[in-house]
């Protein structure tokens, strides 16, 4: 896989979540009520050459998830 194509593809993956995450914020915050849900996989924590790629955004997307509830409470 090239750079570029893992650059792409971790924008795709991680700064669509991020965007989402913060377009839906102040909502959850103005209700007061609320929850971020992200599906990731298992690959985020198993252990694969062929899918490092993969893993690699998948675990930022469990990372900023973990984030995500922290700065919420």
């Amino acid at each position: 896989m090239s750079v570029e194509d893992f650059v792409q593809n971790f924008k795709f993956n991680v700064y669509s979540l991020l965007g989402l995450s913060q377009l839906c914020a102040p909502h959850l915050k103005k209700a007061s009520y609320g929850s971020f849900f992200n599906m990731s996989s298992m690959s985020s924590v198993n252990k694969s050459l062929a899918k490092s790629d993969y893993a690699a955004y998948k675990a930022d997307i469990n990372h900023m998830t973990t984030i995500f509830m922290s700065t919420r409470r």
